[in-house]
């Protein structure tokens, strides 16, 4: 494994690591040094302003110790965000009661397991069909059992989001982006909505993916 040393918020430093040939990043709280957990927090969001202006296509993910954190990293464009050991603590409580659950998890999210949860982009020619039907036929394809849909929603662009009287840091982040030469105006705001085992009659639209359990060889 090859690493780079230095601020990760830093543009120097990303464009040393080859940013801009990355297919996806993910950011995790520094609490190196003694940090508190809100300057963990303030160095995630930085960092990810660093990142989504060097290279804004760029998929990411990033971890908030805060929950209240979580929308300025919605406004600097964060892909997914993980809230804290959110995961963990649900994994535990639900061993007390349900056993197996512990085991389910990891059969599910092993990376070489053929029988792992993964997200596939849902074939076009699904487009406009129900979910019971497109979920029938991957099963009968033997591709795996499907058990939701993640969609894409574009609502307001970012510079409506981030108005003249916001916080310091929403201002911030609208000087990172007007200094990246990227037009907020054109910059909408992604929500991006799972759906776990929907309606029969759901309409699967032309960006939805599918979560998928299995048919991986």
């Amino acid at each position: 494994m090859k690493f780079v040393r230095g601020d990760i918020a830093s543009e120097i430093i990303l464009r040393r690591s080859n940013i801009l040939a990355a297919r996806s990043c993910i950011i995790i709280p520094d609490e190196s040094g003694g940090k508190s957990f809100l300057a963990a927090d303030d160095k995630t969001i930085l960092s990810a302003l660093a990142v989504k202006s060097i290279h804004p296509e760029l998929p990411l993910s990033a971890q908030v110790i805060h929950d209240q954190n979580s929308t300025h990293l919605q406004r600097a464009q964060v892909d997914e965000i993980i809230f804290g050991d959110e995961i963990l603590r649900h994994i535990i409580s639900s061993s007390t009661v349900m056993h197996g659950i512990p085991g389910l998890l990891k059969e599910l999210l092993d990376p070489n397991s053929s029988k792992r949860l993964h997200l596939e982009p849902i074939p076009v020619s699904y487009s406009g069909k129900s979910f019971k039907e497109f979920a029938m036929n991957y099963l009968e394809e033997d591709r795996g059992i499907c058990i939701g849909v993640l969609s894409e929603e574009k609502s307001m662009s970012l510079v409506d989001i981030l108005s003249e009287d916001s916080s310091g840091i929403d201002a911030f982040i609208k000087k990172k982006f007007t200094e990246a030469e990227i037009n907020l105006e054109n910059e909408q705001e992604v929500t991006l909505q799972i759906n776990v085992n929907p309606d029969p009659g759901y309409k699967i639209h032309p960006d939805d993916s599918a979560f998928v359990i299995g048919g991986l060889e």
